[in-house]
């Protein structure tokens, strides 16, 4: 079994490929996991989905589940992940009628997002795409909230971490969503839980 994310994971496959030996990673989104040059790599498997279809499902989310209009992108610019599923975002939330009135962006490892966050504000947007890692999106919906910024914050499968509802806080992550690697039909007391 390989890494959890992508970037590791990405670090290992030329060894597993060159070698023949089989590489499966759980969580690694990141779509040049398993392809190069065009060609799908002969050894190395994903059980997950990838950044773009992320990025795809979350803007159609975002405009026709949500019914938003109008969208702010917040992307982690030192993160491939966040970059490229903010890009997919754009141009699916584009496709299915939307416009965006803001876009900014932070770096890992941040942790004042209060300009920012006023800045998004003002532009007066009905959702905010923040594709980041559980610790960055935690403080920005917490400071979000506490700006009385109370529309749909939407993110990315990085948000998954029981850290996410400690630093945020329970009450702040209402009205937020993130895609997820499990079905909710899935009867075990752990899924559920």
């Amino acid at each position: 079994l390989g890494p959890l994310i992508s970037s590791t994971t990405l670090a290992c496959t030329k060894i597993a490929q060159d070698n023949k030996v089989p590489l499966l990673t759980p969580s690694a989104t990141n779509p040049a996991i398993t392809v190069k040059d065009g060609k799908t790599l002969d050894y190395i498997f994903r059980s997950c989905f990838v950044d773009d279809f992320m990025g795809s499902v979350m803007a159609n989310f975002a405009a026709n589940s949500l019914k938003a209009k109008t969208a702010a992108i917040y992307v982690d610019s030192s993160s491939d992940l966040s970059k490229s599923t903010g890009q997919v975002f754009e141009e699916a939330f584009v496709k299915a009628g939307g416009k965006f009135v803001s876009q900014e962006a932070f770096l890992s490892k941040d942790t004042d997002f209060n300009s920012t966050l006023t800045k998004i504000k003002a532009a007066n947007p009905e959702v905010i795409f923040a594709p980041g890692n559980y610790q960055e999106a935690a403080m920005i919906v917490k400071q979000a909230r506490e700006l009385d910024i109370m529309i749909p914050i939407v993110g990315v499968d990085a948000w998954d971490s029981p850290k996410l509802f400690e630093i945020a806080g329970a009450t702040a992550l209402n009205n937020t969503y993130y895609p997820g690697h499990y079905s909710p039909d899935d009867t075990s007391a752990a899924v559920q839980k």
